[in-house]
């Protein structure tokens, strides 16, 4: 049998099917250490902790920027080790910003209000389509942000007028920044793609 590539899908056998469950389940099998789990439709899958430099050093540099932007006592920013409830299960956004009180005990957020995906060739379709579709549907979020990874270019869904376009804004290059007047958020694609390389020039 041939080695499944990095980062490839497997679905948990004998996993819950339902939200609570499947968090419990997450959080209490030694053996998914290692593995990023999720539930969507019915299925569970399971993917290996495994990302490239550019993808991490993107996930850090947003994160840094968010945390200079909200009250971390009110507000929970984190990554892709907790989970927001969509209408088809469980997902773990790479970064997310949660505004809602938990007990400390939570294992998915209560008010998710901005959250990003950062592209891997893996993860493109299943960014741009599946998860745009349920988490564009959270009731409480503000702004779904995709970051490329091998150039400074990102794509935003921002919610206007209670709703979310059917396309997103897309941002290019490093002197424009990420607005979201709902949270009060201006992030400059300079911080968030320090260190890695511009596009190359056609």
């Amino acid at each position: 049998m041939n080695a499944l590539p990095p980062r490839a899908l497997r679905l948990a056998e004998g996993a819950p099917r339902d939200p609570d469950g499947f968090l419990a389940w997450a959080a209490g099998t030694p053996a998914l250490e290692g593995f990023h789990v999720e539930l969507s439709r019915g299925e569970v899958t399971m993917m290996m902790v495994q990302v490239s430099q550019a993808h991490a050093r993107i996930c850090t540099n947003l994160l840094a920027v968010l945390l200079g932007k909200f009250d971390r006592t009110t507000h929970l920013l984190t990554t892709a080790d907790f989970g927001v409830r969509t209408e088809h299960g469980i997902r773990c956004p790479d970064i997310l910003v949660d505004a809602g009180v938990g007990t400390g005990k939570d294992y998915a957020a209560r008010e998710p209000i901005f959250i990003a995906e950062v592209l891997s060739p893996s993860s493109i379709a299943i960014d741009m389509i599946e998860k745009r579709d349920e988490y564009l549907q959270i009731p409480s979020l503000e702004a779904y942000l995709i970051c490329a990874q091998d150039e400074p270019r990102a794509w935003l869904f921002l919610r206007q007028d209670g709703r979310f376009p059917a396309s997103p804004v897309m941002i290019e290059g490093r002197e424009a920044s990420v607005e979201v007047p709902a949270l009060a958020l201006s992030l400059p694609m300079a911080d968030i793609f320090a260190g890695i390389p511009d596009a190359p020039s056609a």
